[in-house]
Parts: structure tokens; C-alpha cells; sequence
């Protein structure tokens, strides 16, 4: 099949499932936060610094890609994310370094039909897509179980962080006062 196909088949379904995966944390971090707003501050106002706790968990999207370079719709669909260079597994620095254009999910999309292999984030993380075997989904839990927390995990989540804090400022900025 062609890697164009694959590729846009694979960031569909990786934005679908992140988001469903997503949702059920976000709400409730977003909740816990506005109760607290509420009791603390007496009002519903947000602020960066609540947006971005509430934002936490797209650190799940950022870090999709961390066991061998393989989504889970990456394993569906047969691709791999390797290091342009060695052409081995990308490492989860560099799974969150490609994943931080997320947001601007529209942009990589059309960037995949124009260069299949490398998406913006791809250029930024010196990584590529690669044609890899399709894996059964379930293949993944295993990884996950013999995860360990590092001094590199940790600063990832501490960027991941300050960048959802960032974001969040420039929405707050952008964002009509009613």
C-alpha cells in the first residue's frame, strides 16, 4: 500500500483515539480545576496556569509514539518512527519533540500529502516514517508495564508542561472576554 495512504490512514486514527483516550482525563483534571477555582477565587475565571494543568494529559499524545517509535494505529497500519540517521526505533525525546506540533494537526496533515516520510515534527526530531509489520494492538501493553520513570521522563512532562502552558497563554490572549 502506499505510505502517503498509510501515513494520513495512521495520523487519523492516532488523532481519533488520542482524543477519545484523552477526553475522560481532561474533563475530569478540567473539573477538579474549575471547583477549585471556584472555592479558592469565588469566580470561574481561567487562567494559563489551570488551563495547563488541565492539558496535562496531551502528554499522552505527545509521548504516542515512544514504545519503539509505534502508535497504537502505527502498529495497525504497519509504520515506525526511526531516527533519520540510524534508522533505529525513535527514542521518547524524540517522539515528544515530533509530536509537539499536535496542534497544528490541519498543517502536518497536508505536509504528509506533499512528503510522506517527514512531517514538520518529523524535521524537528531528526526522525522519519518508515513501512514497518503491522502488530496487534495489545502488543503495546507489555512496554507500557516495564516503563520506568526517569530523570529524562520527568523533564519531558516538565516542558510538555510549560509548553501546554504556553498554549494556553496565547489562547487566554486571543480569547473574547464576555
Amino acid at each position: 500500500m502506499n505510505i502517503r495512504l498509510l501515513r494520513i490512514a495512521s495520523m487519523f486514527l492516532d488523532h481519533v483515539s488520542m482524543i477519545f483516550i484523552m477526553m475522560i482525563p481532561m474533563i475530569l483534571i478540567f473539573g477538579i480545576v474549575m471547583v477549585y477555582i471556584l472555592l479558592i477565587k469565588g469566580t470561574f475565571i481561567l487562567s494559563a496556569g489551570s488551563m495547563a494543568i488541565a492539558s496535562l494529559p496531551f502528554m499522552i499524545y505527545f509521548l504516542k509514539d515512544s514504545y519503539r517509535g509505534k502508535s497504537v494505529a502505527k502498529r495497525i497500519v504497519g509504520l515506525q518512527v526511526v531516527d533519520r540517521s540510524s534508522l533505529k526505533p525513535a527514542n521518547s525525546l524524540q517522539c515528544f519533540v515530533r509530536n509537539l506540533t499536535i496542534p497544528f494537526w490541519l498543517i502536518e496533515v497536508f505536509i504528509c500529502l506533499l512528503s510522506p516520510r517527514i512531517r514538520l515534527g518529523d524535521l524537528l526530531a531528526n526522525t522519519k516514517v518508515i513501512i514497518s509489520e503491522k502488530e496487534d494492538i495489545k502488543s503495546i501493553w507489555p512496554e507500557i508495564k516495564k516503563t520506568k520513570v526517569s530523570k529524562l521522563t520527568i523533564l519531558i512532562v516538565l516542558v510538555g508542561a510549560l509548553y501546554c502552558y504556553g498554549l494556553s497563554s496565547i489562547y487566554l490572549y486571543f480569547l473574547p472576554y464576555y
